[in-house]
C-alpha cells in the first residue's frame, strides 16, 4: 500500500519535466489526471493501511476476523423499480422465458433460486415428482415439468387434499390453471389458498363455474371469496385470473385485504355499477403498476366508473373490458392516472355501448370485424372527424363495398384538412368478405390505405392469400361466388403480397398478367404454389414475376415432384429465376427419382444464392448416398470466391449466401446419413431448423446437439423445432440435451412437439 501511495507521488514529480520537452503527446492531460489522483489517493491508502493494521491487531488479541460464508438472507433483495428493470431486461433478452435453461426453486426461508437441472434434481427428489405426476394424471390434469405449469380439474374435496399435499411437497409449480368441480365453502377456499401460497405459485387461473354457495355455508356468504383476496396480496402472486365466480364482488370483504407487492396482471369477473366501490377499494391496495381485465355487462358504465376514479388509482397501468356474451373488447393504456390510448375491437357494426368512449375522444385504434356500408357511413364519418387522436382503423366489409368505404374515410379526412384541422389517421386496413351470401373468407384479401402528412390522397397496397380461400369447390349453384377473380381484377395493380396454394389457377394468373401489363406490378412478396397451373398459366405468372422489379421475397412450393409435369415446372422456374429465388420447398415421394433431376439444375448453393431450403418427403425412404450428399451440400457453408462472383459486389454476394431457414420433413434415413447432413449444415447463419417425422429419436437429437456445439457460434440465435412421437419431452434425456445446448449457445432454443 505504501509503494502505491509513494509511487503516485513519484509519477507526479516526473511527468511535469517531461511535459516541457514535448516528447510524448497528451502529457498535459496526463499531468492533470495525476494531480487529481494525488489529491485523493493518499487518504484512501492511509485508511486501507489502518484497516489492515486493525485486523492484524484483532488477530493477535485472539478475536476472529473471518467474515464467514455469505448467506442468502444477508443479501438485500431487489425491490420496486430495480425488480421491474430486471424483469424488463429478462423479457427482452429471453422472449421464450427459458432463462438460461435454469429451474426455479425455493429455500426454506421462501427465497427464489435458479439452479441447473442437476441441482434441481438434488433439491426435489425424483420420487416426489413422480408421485405428484401420478396425482395430476389421476385427476385428468397435465404437468409440464420444464416450465412448472399445471392444468387440472379436481372433482372433490378429498382429491383436492391429495393434490394440495403433493403440490406443496414437490414445490416445483409456477403456473396453475385449475377448476374445482364442487360447490366450495369458505373452508375449502382457505385450504386451497394456503396450498397455493406454500407451493410458491406465481401465476394462477381459477374457474369458479361450480361455485353457487352451499346452504350449510350461508353464514359466510359475504366473505366466502376472501381467501382469493389473500392470494392476490400474498407477496408471491404475479398474475391472477378469476373466471366465472358467481357474485364475486358481493362475496369479498376488501377491508381485510393487504396491499399487493408483486402483482402485475389481474382479471376479475362479473363487474357491474353496483360493484364500483368494492373495485375501487381493491385497486387502491395495488402497490405497483397492474394491468386489469374486467368482465363487464356494459362498456359505457364500466368506462365511466373507472374514468371518474382514475386520478385516485396511480397503479392502474392498463384496463381491458370484455363481455362474456361476445368477443367485443376495449383496451385502454393508462399512465399516472391519465388515459394514453384506447382501442375498440368489436364484431360490429359500431354499437351504442362504446359511444361514451367515442364521445370523450380517447379512441386511438378501431377494429370492426363486419361493417356493412349502409350502417357504417354516417358513423365512420363522425368517428374520423370527431376524434383527432384516432391513428388506425381496421374494418371487415363486403368486396363490392370496399370502394365506398375507402371514399367515406378519405372524404372525411379531406374535409378536416380543408378546414385547417388536425387528423391523426395514418392507416386504414380493410378485410374483404365474399359478396353473395356475405360469407366470410378470413384473411383472403386485404387493402391497406396509408395516409401521409401533407398529402390528401392515400397510397394503396393490397394482399391476396389463396390459402385462406374456399376457391376449391366453390360454385354459383351453392350461392357462393368466388371472390378472387374480382379481387385480382380490381386490385391486381396495387398488389404487394401474393400468397398462393394449390388452388391458384390459370384464370387468376391470366387476370393478374393482364392487369400488370397495363399498370405494372407492385408485388414485393410472392409465395407461389404451381401445383394447379398448366404450361399456359405458368407463362402468365412468369411474365408477372418479370415485371415485379421490387420483388424482395420470392419463394416457390413444388408438390408431387414424382410427377414429370411438376418437374418440368421446377426446371422452367429455377432456370429463369434462380438468382431471385429465396425459398424452395420441394415435396414428393420417390426422391431417388426426382432429386437427381434437381441436382442437375443446382449442384451447389451458388446456383441458388438466396436460398432458404425446405425438403418435404412423402414416405421418402432409403435415398441413395449421392442424394444424401446433395442435401448436405445444399445445406453446407459455401462462401463465394472472387472468380465466382462475376459482376456481383462482394458485399452483395456475401449477403445473398445466407442460409437462414431449413425444414426436413418425413424423410426416413439411417442415422449415419443424418450424421452426414447434420455435420455439413451451415450453423453460422442458420436461424431456424425444423425436423419432422422420419422416426426421429433421442439419438437424432443427441447427434444434432453434438453438431451444433461443435459448429455454432456461442452468440448464435438458433431455433430448433422437432416433431416426433418417439421422444418424451419430460424425460431426463431431453432435459439433458436441451441443457447441453444452452450451456454453450445460450440464445439457442429447442422445442419438441409430440404427435
Amino acid at each position: 500500500m505504501k509503494f502505491l501511495k509513494y509511487g503516485a507521488v513519484a509519477a507526479g514529480a516526473l511527468v511535469p519535466p517531461l511535459a516541457l520537452f514535448k516528447v510524448v503527446d497528451g502529457l498535459d492531460a496526463i499531468q492533470r489526471n495525476l494531480m487529481m489522483t494525488m489529491d485523493s489517493i493518499g487518504s484512501l491508502v492511509d485508511e486501507t493501511i489502518r484497516h489492515i493494521q486493525d485486523l492484524e491487531g484483532n488477530k493477535q488479541d485472539g478475536r476472529s476476523t473471518a467474515m464467514g460464508p455469505m448467506r442468502l438472507e444477508d443479501i438485500e433483495a431487489l425491490e420496486g423499480a430495480d425488480l421491474r428493470q430486471l424483469q424488463l431486461y429478462l423479457n427482452d433478452k429471453d422472449k421464450g422465458r427459458v432463462l438460461g435453461n435454469l429451474f426455479r426453486v425455493f429455500t426454506d426461508e421462501g427465497h427464489v433460486k435458479w439452479v441447473c437441472i442437476d441441482h434441481y434434481k438434488e433439491n426435489y427428489r425424483k420420487a416426489d415428482i413422480q408421485r405428484f405426476e401420478e396425482v395430476v394424471t389421476a385427476s385428468r390434469g397435465e404437468f409440464y415439468q420444464s416450465d412448472g405449469s399445471i392444468t387440472i380439474r379436481l372433482g372433490s374435496n378429498t382429491v383436492a387434499t391429495q393434490f394440495y399435499e403433493a403440490m406443496v411437497k414437490t414445490r416445483g409449480v409456477q403456473s396453475l390453471d385449475i377448476i374445482l368441480e364442487w360447490d366450495v365453502t369458505l373452508d375449502d377456499l382457505q385450504k386451497f389458498a394456503s396450498a397455493v401460497t406454500l407451493a410458491h405459485v406465481t401465476r394462477l387461473r381459477m374457474n369458479g363455474r361450480h361455485f353457487k354457495g352451499p346452504i350449510l355455508d350461508m353464514i359466510n356468504n359475504d366473505h366466502r371469496y376472501d381467501p382469493i383476496l389473500g392470494l392476490i396480496s400474498n407477496g408471491r402472486m404475479e398474475e391472477m385470473e378469476i373466471q366465472d365466480y358467481y357474485n364475486f364482488f358481493q362475496r369479498i370483504n376488501v377491508r381485510s385485504m393487504a396491499r399487493t407487492s408483486r402483482l402485475r396482471k389481474l382479471a376479475l369477473p362479473g363487474y357491474s355499477r353496483r360493484c364500483k366501490s368494492v373495485l375501487v377499494e381493491l385497486l387502491k391496495r395495488l402497490s405497483y403498476p397492474v394491468d386489469l381485465t374486467l368482465e363487464v355487462s356494459s362498456f359505457n358504465e364500466a368506462f365511466e366508473d373507472i374514468l371518474m376514479e382514475l386520478p385516485n388509482l396511480p397503479c392502474l397501468a392498463g384496463l381491458i373490458l370484455i363481455k362474456s356474451t361476445s368477443t367485443d373488447e376495449v383496451s385502454i393504456k393508462v399512465s399516472q392516472g391519465k388515459i394514453q390510448s384506447a382501442k375498440v375491437a368489436i364484431r360490429g357494426p359500431l354499437i351504442p355501448d362504446v359511444e361514451l368512449l367515442l364521445q370523450r375522444g380517447y379512441l386511438t385504434e378501431l377494429e370492426v370485424e363486419l361493417s356493412p356500408v349502409d350502417r357504417t357511413r354516417s358513423k365512420l364519418t363522425d368517428v374520423v372527424q370527431r376524434i383527432p387522436m384516432l391513428r388506425s382503423i381496421e374494418l371487415g366489409c363486403f368486396l363490392d363495398h370496399s370502394s365506398a368505404i375507402k371514399e367515406i374515410i378519405t372524404s372525411a379526412r379531406r374535409e378536416i384538412l380543408s378546414k385547417g384541422g388536425s387528423c391523426g389517421l395514418h392507416r386504414v386496413k380493410l378485410h374483404l368478405h365474399n359478396t353473395r351470401r356475405r360469407r366470410w373468407f378470413p384473411n383472403i384479401f386485404t387493402i391497406v390505405l396509408e395516409f401521409h402528412e401533407g398529402l390528401v390522397e392515400p397510397t394503396t397496397s393490397s394482399s391476396i392469400n389463396t390459402t385462406s380461400s374456399l376457391s376449391d369447390g366453390v360454385s354459383d349453384k351453392d350461392g357462393i361466388s368466388d371472390p378472387l377473380p374480382s379481387a385480382f381484377q380490381d386490385y391486381g395493380s396495387s398488389l404487394s403480397t401474393l400468397i398462393t396454394d394449390e388452388h391458384f389457377r390459370d384464370d387468376f394468373a391470366a387476370i393478374l398478367d393482364r392487369v400488370t401489363e397495363q399498370s405494372g406490378s407492385k408485388i414485393v412478396s410472392l409465395f407461389l404454389d404451381t401445383s394447379s397451373l398448366t404450361k399456359e398459366g405458368l407463362k402468365h405468372i412468369v411474365r408477372v414475376i418479370d415485371r415485379s422489379f421490387d420483388l424482395r421475397r420470392f419463394e416457390i412450393t413444388f408438390r408431387k415432384l414424382h410427377d414429370e409435369r411438376q418437374q418440368e415446372k421446377l426446371e422452367s422456374l429455377i432456370r429463369r429465376h434462380d438468382k431471385r429465388l429465396q425459398g424452395l420447398s420441394m415435396k414428393g415421394h420417390s426422391g431417388e427419382v426426382w432429386i437427381p433431376n434437381v441436382m442437375a439444375l443446382c449442384r451447389t448453393r451458388l446456383d441458388l444464392p438466396r436460398l432458404s431450403f425446405r425438403l418435404v418427403g412423402d414416405n421418402m425412404k432409403q435415398l441413395p448416398s449421392h442424394c444424401v450428399q446433395w442435401i448436405a451440400t445444399m445445406l453446407s457453408a459455401l462462401p463465394l470466391t472472387p472468380s465466382r462472383m462475376g459482376s456481383i459486389s462482394a458485399n452483395c454476394a456475401y449477403e445473398r449466401n445466407q442460409l437462414s431457414a431449413v425444414k426436413l420433413s418425413r424423410i426416413f434415413l439411417p442415422l449415419k446419413d443424418w450424421e452426414v447432413v447434420f455435420r455439413a449444415m451451415d450453423y453460422s447463419t442458420l436461424k431456424e431448423l425444423r425436423l419432422e417425422g422420419g422416426k426421429l429419436s433421442m439419438d437424432h437429437v443427441k447427434l444434432l446437439v453434438d453438431c451444433v456445439l461443435v459448429n455454432a457460434s456461442p452468440a448464435a440465435e438458433l431455433y430448433i423445432w422437432v416433431r416426433s412421437r418417439l421422444i418424451d419431452k419430460d424425460s431426463d434425456e431431453w432435459a439433458s440435451q436441451t441443457a447441453r445446448l444452452r450451456s454453450k449457445v445460450p440464445n439457442a432454443t429447442i422445442a419438441l412437439e409430440q404427435h
